[in-house]
């Protein structure tokens, strides 16, 4: 009988170096990817940003760390060097009338008014000293409000008017305060001449002119102070919101409660009597709402069915087309679509619908071109006919009256402020101050050198023949045709920094000079030099994986031969 003896020493040896060649050629798509993570880390490379006086940079490292950054010089007046991580959570766009203001790039607010000979003025409001953030900001006629919130504790900035007490203050002389309550304030909304914010205790506040009764507190009269809201068995509270005399608000899990001015049946009450206290809005079979949204004196609802119901004024059919100027009960509006509502948004004579694929509807008062918001939005307004989006990326857009694409005198101010949503340790943000040329170093906590910043800031006035939002002189520079606004310089990351001034085009941390490709942030190597990345083929045929398969195949048929002769004795 035959008898198959095991593999001798050299069979095995065989094995094992087989084994280990194909490993080899395994790992050559991975070599140099973890290297350029490790250099690229939390690390500025050498940056040069080429601004104009009010044009807004913001430019953020690689990944969040717990560092300290420093600037040595120090960054001038107008820029800021963030020390801490910060989440924005609350409102960062809030419209009323013609009046606007967002979250700035350095976090405080960015105001600005559409003027009645259609020019656009902006205004940059200091608030905190850069010691923390705006984490929500409202709107009103004449006064505005912020949370500003530090790592420690939030409070209430509010600034303009105080006639009616508007800012929390018993000084009617007064233009701007800071309130602060036991606990922390979660929102905020305002209104004509009141404000109203909750808390985390489970409060809703009120202060301000009270003659409609939009105080809440069961009286008619103005309120200097904050003064808590005659709502009982509050749960918690999701939202709350200001027409121009009355106030709605969202609280277990659904209830809506509305108090204050009601001729036009604002309050959905099914009557058209001010209210000093809150009443409750009942909808069909009980239905729970998911949002709400006030404008000056309608009121729309989006139900946790997917249903909107709107009531109050409809004189600019911002309800319905129909003859009836004013409902005092919740009325089913009709959708233009059926894939889903994601958001509803009023303004002061028009009802926009947001649907899930980032479209929206509009009816009432508005001319809108623009009914898609490419890239997505994390935030919205309604004014009075227009409409304003924070969009995905921070840039603000607005349409209708206030239309951006159509208008050539919106400043750099405003086009280039980027409203943050999660903010690093190290993120540079503001507007350049000044004229010429300054160099900066920043430092971590540990005094390592991290970065060399190189800001200038253009000598000249600004301007920008075809209104694309790139100055005459920089796209010279940046070789596209100045006097064509379809033609915009080619900036493959974003970043502010078109490619032909950028030493790392497409922001993955390798420099130009030494990137493969340049324009594609997923590639950086192609060591075979066949056109396709080394992170894209499953191998890359450079002369370490050539070696390997050669090793492999020479290793290979000496195995082969190894066997027949073994087998070759045995039979």
């Amino acid at each position: 009988m035959n008898v198959i003896k095991k593999p001798n020493g050299i069979v095995t040896i065989l094995f094992i170096i087989l084994f280990l060649s194909s490993f080899i050629i395994g790992q050559t798509v991975k070599d140099g990817k973890d290297t350029i993570e490790i250099m690229n880390g939390h690390d500025y490379s050498e940056t040069y940003f080429h601004t104009y006086p009010g044009q807004n940079i913001f430019t953020s490292p690689g990944i969040s760390t717990n560092m300290e950054w420093n600037s040595h010089p120090n960054l001038p007046d107008g820029l800021r060097l963030y020390q801490n991580n910060w989440e924005i959570n609350g409102k960062k766009i809030d419209s009323y009338g013609d009046h606007s203001c967002a979250i700035s790039s350095t976090s405080n607010v960015l105001c600005w008014i559409l003027k009645d000979d259609g020019n656009i003025d902006s205004e940059l409001i200091d608030i905190g000293n850069n010691s923390g953030v705006v984490d929500s900001l409202a709107v009103g006629s004449s006064h505005s409000c912020a949370i500003y919130k530090t790592k420690s504790e939030n409070s209430v900035h509010c600034w303009g008017l105080n006639r009616n007490g508007q800012l929390g203050l018993p000084n009617v002389q007064l233009n701007q305060s800071e309130l602060k309550i036991e606990g922390l304030w979660q929102n905020i909304s305002v209104g004509s001449v009141h404000t109203c914010g909750y808390s985390n205790y489970r409060e809703i506040y009120c202060w301000g002119g009270g003659l409609m009764g939009q105080i809440g507190n069961g009286g008619s009269s103005n309120v200097y102070l904050p003064s808590i809201v005659n709502i009982s068995g509050i749960e918690n509270i999701q939202k709350i919101e200001s027409g121009s005399f009355h106030n709605c608000a969202i609280i277990n899990g659904g209830e809506i409660y509305c108090w204050g001015w009601n001729a036009y049946g604002q309050l959905g009450d099914g009557s058209h009597e001010n209210k000093i206290n809150p009443v409750r809005v009942t909808f069909p079979e009980g239905q729970m709402a998911k949002s709400i949204s006030l404008g000056e004196s309608h009121t729309c609802a989006l139900l946790k069915s997917e249903e909107i119901y709107c009531w109050g004024k409809n004189n600019h059919n911002q309800i319905n087309d129909l003859e009836n100027n004013r409902y005092n009960s919740p009325q089913k509006i009709s959708l233009k679509q059926n894939n889903g509502i994601k958001d509803i948004f009023i303004g002061s004579k028009h009802t926009c619908i947001m649907y899930a694929n980032d479209t929206y509807s509009c009816i009432g008062e508005i001319t809108s071109t623009n009914m898609y918001i490419q890239g997505g939005y994390s935030d919205l307004v309604a004014g009075s006919g227009f409409n304003c989006f924070v969009k995905n990326n921070g840039f603000i857009f607005c349409d209708g009256i206030m239309n951006f694409d159509n208008m050539y005198d919106v400043s750099l101010q405003i086009l280039t402020n980027r409203v943050p949503i999660v903010i690093f340790p190290g993120t540079i943000a503001g507007e350049v101050p000044y004229v010429g040329h300054s160099n900066f170093s920043i430092t971590s906590d540990n005094g390592n050198v991290k970065s060399n910043i190189k800001v200038s800031s253009n000598f000249s006035d600004f301007v920008d023949d075809d209104g694309d939002g790139w100055g005459n002189d920089l796209e010279i520079l940046c070789e596209s045709d100045l006097s064509n606004s379809t033609s915009t310089p080619k900036d493959t990351d974003n970043n502010g920094i078109c490619n032909p001034m950028d030493e790392d085009d497409d922001g993955d941390g390798v420099m130009d000079i030494n990137d493969d490709f340049p324009e594609n942030s997923k590639e950086w190597r192609d060591e075979d030099r066949d056109g396709i990345g080394s992170n894209a083929e499953i191998i890359e045929f450079n002369s370490i994986s050539i070696a390997a398969i050669i090793t492999n195949f020479i290793l290979f048929s000496l195995l082969i031969l190894e066997i027949i002769k073994k087998y070759e004795k045995i039979w």
